[in-house]
């Protein structure tokens, strides 16, 4: 869900989601391959953002984001650098903050 306010050029915006694939407990891990799988493909995760657009010119935008995301459960998150440690059972992190600054430009 995002909620948004157009101010002349600036869109400040706020941004709440929560994702999560829908057959997490349907693969059962009955190889090392599966298993392997498993790990992949599970993701689940909340996510926060704030962040701003600014029309620059009339083809050009700006956008500033800031992203929290974080219960990731017993999985990756959906992100590809999140690895699993086998001798813990754990993902390397459960959290993660995100930066991103975008140029759109329409020609």
């Amino acid at each position: 869900m995002t909620l948004g306010y157009r101010i002349k050029a600036f869109t400040p915006y706020i941004t709440v989601a929560y994702s999560k694939t829908q057959d997490n407990e349907d693969r059962l891990p009955l190889s090392t391959a599966a298993a392997t799988q498993m790990i992949a493909f599970n993701a689940e995760r909340m996510a926060y953002s704030l962040g701003l657009r600014w029309d620059a010119i009339d083809n050009v935008a700006i956008k500033f984001d800031v992203t929290y995301a974080d219960d990731f459960g017993n999985t990756s998150g959906g992100l590809d650098t999140n690895s699993f440690d086998a001798s813990t059972g754990k993902f390397a992190y459960d959290d993660t903050l995100i930066y991103t600054v975008k140029f759109d430009a329409v020609f």
